[in-house]
């Protein structure tokens, strides 16, 4: 797995990961209706606008598909999806630890 910077070719594989984990893993906590209004906000050209605002991540596989997703906007946690059968296995962590990194190297003392 490597974990890089957000690319804008990037943008549909990143979009159908957030649609993705939000139908099978916040579906549990939220009803549908509260969550298609979110999932409708993420289209290709939004992300690559937001991507342009934010410290953008991606996570791919060994296969080179895009697994996880996450993102600093100034201090604040903004986005942070990992696909269903990929979480417990670290790459939610080693994202997080790419955005630490990131936030001591701009100065940014606390993520919030």
């Amino acid at each position: 797995m490597i974990v890089r910077p957000f690319a804008p070719d990037d943008a549909p594989a990143v979009v159908a990961l957030v649609v993705d984990t939000m139908l099978r893993s916040s579906t549990r906590d939220y009803p549908i209706e509260r969550l298609q209004p979110v999932m409708g906000y993420f289209t290709p050209a939004r992300m690559i606008q937001l991507a342009a605002e934010r410290y953008c991540l991606v996570a791919q596989d060994e296969r080179g598909r895009v697994i996880a997703t996450a993102a600093l906007d100034g201090s604040e946690l903004a986005t942070f999806f990992v696909l269903p059968e990929q979480q417990g296995r670290g790459v939610g962590a080693r994202l997080l630890d790419a955005l630490e990194r990131h936030a001591r190297e701009s100065g940014i003392a606390k993520i919030e």
